[in-house]
């Protein structure tokens, strides 16, 4: 008997052993294909759930993760909401009262009913602080209802051949509005061709005085990045929801002078997104040489749908877009 237990002993010590070892071969193979991230030479960590990289003079994609994964993108809507409202050609000094019924106790906002505001002082509103109420006053000015006017946002992204674009209103907080990185670095860039927005778009401050009161509303650009003159930040938009994540658009000037579009979304924490940012332009001005020797290029076609070649590079990672 006790020969017995201690043969199961020992087999038992042995299966253990075994086990240890496969497990600790397992780990060292998996920190081995994962070694190349862990110098400033290679593909930053970054945290977001989906990310495109574009330059904007040659529309190189320098850098993708799930670039075409259709997710909710909150307040980034915004930017399509003020490309469609001058689309449609408005008045920017008309003077507008806000009514009740625009509010909601979701929202955040330092609006009041009855408050008076020029069309112009409510886009910078809405660009900046991501105001919900501010777009719906301006969806409403622009004479169509809130259903006609989502339904020019979801137009001008057919025209713009964004195939995997949908809004569902215009302040982003329905979940159902949706994009993928790369369709909303388009936006973005439609958005710097407007001189208006992208001057929006670029400043830090805006301080501004209802029409019917006596004090004035100071208003800071939630895209934390323009405040630091290091990132060279020329515009982008923030946005959150529970569905969405943390989000980000920005765009930047590299060292070498180039431009480039960055979009982050799905990060689960609010400075998560500004810290791939950072990261990502770190990484980008490291390698400038590099990245320039390997990317894929986007081409469109007659219908303004677009096509990528995929391709491995050095850096190793790889890029799935659909074609």
């Amino acid at each position: 008997m006790k020969n017995k237990g201690i043969k199961i002993l020992l087999a038992t010590l042995t299966t253990v052993w075994v086990y240890i070892f496969i497990l600790s071969q397992s780990i060292n193979a998996y920190s081995s294909r994962n070694a190349r991230y862990s110098n400033n030479n290679d593909m930053p960590k970054l945290e977001s759930a989906a990310v495109v990289v574009k330059s904007i003079d040659d529309d190189k994609i320098l850098f993708s993760k799930n670039a075409f994964e259709t997710r909710s993108i909150a307040s980034i809507t915004k930017l399509m909401t003020a490309l469609t409202f001058l689309e449609l050609k408005p008045d920017l000094h008309y003077v507008y009262s806000i009514p009740r019924e625009f509010f909601r106790p979701e929202f955040k906002t330092r609006l009041r009913p009855g408050m008076k505001f020029t069309a112009l002082d409510l886009l910078y509103i809405m660009l900046l602080s991501s105001d919900n109420v501010a777009a719906r006053c301006l969806a409403d000015i622009s004479g169509l209802s809130e259903r006609e006017f989502v339904q020019m946002m979801n137009l001008y992204a057919r025209r713009l051949g964004l195939r995997n674009t949908k809004f569902a209103d215009p302040t982003g907080f329905d979940m159902d509005n949706v994009s993928t990185p790369y369709e909303i670095s388009l936006i973005m860039q439609k958005v710097l061709e407007q001189p208006l927005l992208s001057n929006i778009v670029k400043t830090k401050h805006f301080s501004v005085s209802p029409l019917n009161y006596y004090y004035n509303i100071d208003y800071v650009n939630t895209n934390r990045l323009l405040h630091n003159p290091d990132y060279q930040t020329l515009g982008g938009k923030t946005g959150f929801i529970s569905r969405a994540g943390y989000c980000l658009v920005t765009t930047n000037r590299l060292e070498n002078g180039k431009e480039v579009v960055m979009v982050f979304l799905g990060a689960r924490h609010k400075f998560s997104r500004f810290g791939d940012a950072v990261r990502m332009l770190t990484w980008l001005n490291e390698n400038c040489e590099k990245i320039n020797s390997k990317y894929s290029k986007k081409t469109v076609n007659e219908n303004k749908e677009y096509t990528i070649t995929a391709k491995e590079n050095e850096f190793g990672y790889y890029t799935k877009f659909n074609n």
